[in-house]
């Protein structure tokens, strides 16, 4: 397998290509967990693998029924989650998440007392499907005598996440919310230690391969001994293929049509974070284009080809608020400029705009306003 035919294939796994999901949650649970500290970011990553004729809000009702919940798992950072997996995967991994924070809880003063004491708060506050932002659960923290501040609030509440306890709830207006995992998941789907191992395994490659165990290891947060566990189960379910001296797995499949549409993705997509290595996706030439270390997760970034070609962005005012800016590395071909500005276009539908005037397209840039 060369370089080409890994992108194809990648383009497909990852719902990007022809193959789309009919749902939001379809989406989460395809991949087992997306990342997603920048929500609306992870929002719109997760449309546009939806087929067109279900995409326009899709995402916002799964979220808010809750099919689709946000927390902490897999590894310390936000990611989403079909609600039916939360629990097994935060049995699988929140608790080694947990472990890997204790020196910044002992930095905060936050010990096993302060955090059974803020739970309990935290648990009584939410019963009844009583869904608080987290300023109100500081608040009833405070009130109960738990001392906090902006950081020591942020590691209450996220262990509370990873011990299984609350999780995402409706949104209240914009600002996000918190409610019980038991309530906002009546129907868990439950697994042992080693299926739990088997399903995570299965769930990344099938997603996001072909990729490499050390991928995979990173991803899910795993050690080596159970990623290991996970892999020998699928036993000769995973294809192995030899990329520039590196072994790839992946499940078997037709090879994708590399010349997909061009795709607006945004920062720490899983296209370009669920990887230890980004080095076919992005020429070296072009990293100091880049405006944060160098490393595309941070940034939107225009994929054409299965390769990074640019970057975008929304600008910050509020009269260029339906435009959207666009930086590219090279000069695209007729193909690939048409194939953006159908991109653009279905970018500015998804958040309310129809464009009507762009300016030229070009190798530095291109606008589109509506």
């Amino acid at each position: 397998m060369d370089v080409k035919e890994l992108l194809a294939r990648r383009l497909d796994n990852h719902r990007l290509g022809a193959l789309r999901c009919a749902r939001a949650v379809e989406v989460v649970s395809w991949f087992g967990a997306v990342q997603a500290q920048d929500f609306p970011g992870a929002a719109w990553a997760i449309t546009q693998r939806i087929g067109s004729e279900n995409a326009p809000g899709e995402f916002a009702a799964a979220f808010a029924r809750g099919d689709i919940l946000r927390t902490h798992v897999l590894r310390p950072t936000w990611h989403l989650v079909a609600g039916a997996d939360l629990p097994w995967l935060i049995e699988l991994t929140g608790a080694r998440v947990n472990r890997a924070a204790g020196s910044r809880h002992r930095q905060l003063g936050l010990d096993g007392a302060t955090f059974a004491r803020s739970n309990d708060l935290i648990e009584k506050a939410l019963t009844g499907s009583r869904h608080r932002t987290r300023a109100e659960l500081g608040g009833v923290l405070v009130d109960g005598g738990v001392q906090i501040d902006a950081a020591r609030l942020t590691h209450i509440t996220m262990h509370a996440e990873l011990r299984g306890l609350i999780c995402s709830g409706k949104p209240s207006g914009a600002t996000q919310t918190y409610a019980l995992v038991r309530e906002r998941v009546p129907h868990p789907t439950t697994f042992d230690r080693p299926q739990a191992l088997a399903e995570l395994t299965r769930r990344y490659f099938r997603s996001h391969g072909p990729a490499t165990m050390r991928d995979f290891r990173w991803w899910s947060g795993l050690t080596a001994a159970d990623a290991g566990i996970g892999h020998a189960q699928l036993g000769a379910e995973l294809i192995a293929d030899e990329v520039e001296g590196d072994e790839y797995l992946r499940f078997d499949g037709p090879a994708a049509d590399l010349r997909a549409q061009v795709y607006l993705l945004p920062n720490f997509d899983e296209y370009t974070v669920g990887y230890t290595g980004r080095s076919a996706l992005l020429d070296t030439k072009h990293v100091d284009r880049l405006d944060t270390r160098g490393n595309p997760i941070f940034q939107h970034v225009i994929v054409a080809d299965g390769v990074i070609v640019g970057t975008w962005k929304r600008p910050a005012t509020t009269r260029a608020a339906t435009a959207v800016v666009l930086d590219l590395f090279v000069e695209l071909s007729k193909r690939q400029q048409r194939a953006l500005t159908q991109a653009v276009d279905a970018y500015l539908a998804y958040r309310g705009a129809e464009p009507d005037d762009r300016a030229g397209t070009g190798s530095r840039g291109r606008t589109a306003k509506g």
